[in-house]
């Protein structure tokens, strides 16, 4: 099966695709996650290009030549590393709460985590750009960022439930119950900055009507 249609059947068919990579190793899943990541840099260059000219106009030291090797660490070697890492980590976290629920096999987790990224091409790329139309354009993004986070969400489970022969209510349980702790930690995490930030501010000074 080529890329193109495990991206297309992942999407439309998530049914049907996932019983189909049930005996796949490493190599397919990182390929296709990394295909993913290869196609959202190519096509969001001119994003990229876009933001660092506006940061350039902001701050005069970064010059043409330093931008564009930002740029090109970026896409050749920080990118895909940190890409890598992230999959590997991200994926033993979900297989920690797949195994309690009852998964066996850290592969199993990683391919559904690989697989449920296909609806990030070409869906996030277009949020983004709609993020540099004024006014309606950021909250439209928005929009559609959540809706592909849902849909991943939504293949995720089906992957779950597939890969690892669960029940769909320990599979839905296995991918939100992390999720919500991911988000409850960032939310204690921004709490936590804008406190510091908040308590390192000089004390108003008493208001002459007081």
């Amino acid at each position: 099966m080529d890329l193109f249609t495990k991206w297309k059947n992942a999407i439309t068919s998530p049914q049907d695709f996932f019983p189909k990579v049930q005996k796949e190793r490493y190599g397919e899943p990182l390929l296709f996650f990394f295909a993913l990541y290869a196609v959202n840099i190519v096509l969001g260059i001119p994003l990229f290009i876009i933001l660092f000219r506006q940061m350039a106009a902001a701050s005069p030291s970064f010059s043409s030549g330093t931008l564009a090797l930002i740029l090109a660490l970026w896409i050749f070697i920080l990118g895909p590393v940190i890409t890598l890492i992230y999959m590997f980590v991200m994926a033993a976290y979900f297989h920690l709460f797949a195994w309690l629920f009852g998964g066996s096999g850290y592969l199993s987790t990683f391919k559904a985590l690989a697989y449920s990224g296909a609806p990030s091409v070409p869906f996030y790329l277009i949020s983004q750009y709609l993020g540099l139309i004024p006014l309606a354009g950021p909250f439209i993004g928005i929009l559609l960022n959540l809706a592909v986070f849902v849909y991943h969400v939504v293949l995720f489970c089906i992957g779950i439930r597939t890969l690892h022969r669960l029940s769909t209510g320990r599979a839905v349980a296995a991918v939100l119950i992390p999720y919500a702790l991911l988000f409850l930690i960032i939310v204690i995490f921004i709490a936590f900055i804008l406190l510091v930030v908040f308590s390192s501010l000089p004390e108003l000074s008493a208001s002459p009507f007081g």
